[in-house]
């Protein structure tokens, strides 16, 4: 368990890292990603890269793609990345995602023609799900003010916004 503000109250939630959301991962197009995961939780779980197309047995969705990282066990992630773009990883278990397991992925493609200074990262949860119309226009006036990529899932939003000074 960990604990974090929020709106000037502290919460007891679980994380990765100690922090939510979780802290950025960031690779290139065609890395070897290793992630190991020591499951400290009092229950089971996996990651799941949402929206990267990986080998079944790396993808994390319990009872279909991988069995439960048991309490206490470990498991590696291994996989070259393929495509570049802007995901985010999370369990499939329970109330996981809700307590607070996730986390931005921003995978470079060098060959994107992108000229960026700046990578702005913005990840919203069930906590913006009461104005979710309302976070979803910012989050798209983000990408628009600059080169952005977002995707939106019923449990979380992530969008990125890059800027070029002038």
């Amino acid at each position: 368990p960990t604990e974090f503000e929020l709106a000037g109250r502290t919460a007891r939630t679980w994380a990765y890292d100690g922090v939510v959301p979780g802290k950025l991962l960031r690779a290139s197009v065609g890395d070897l990603v290793e992630v190991t995961v020591a499951n400290d939780l009092p229950e089971a779980t996996s990651i799941h890269w949402h929206g990267l197309s990986i080998v079944n047995g790396m993808d994390g969705v319990p009872a279909l793609t991988q069995g439960d990282i048991e309490p206490g066990a470990e498991f590696t992630y291994r996989f070259v990345v393929p495509d570049g773009g802007t995901y985010w990883f999370h369990p499939h278990h329970g109330l996981q995602l809700d307590r607070g397991l996730l986390a931005p992925l921003i995978i470079e493609d060098p060959d994107d023609g992108v000229d960026a200074d700046v990578d702005y990262v913005v990840m919203l949860g069930r906590l913006a799900r009461r104005r979710r119309h309302d976070a979803r226009r910012r989050v798209a006036g983000v990408a628009e003010h600059g080169y952005g990529q977002h995707g939106f899932d019923g449990d979380g939003e992530v969008a990125t916004a890059r800027w070029r000074r002038r």
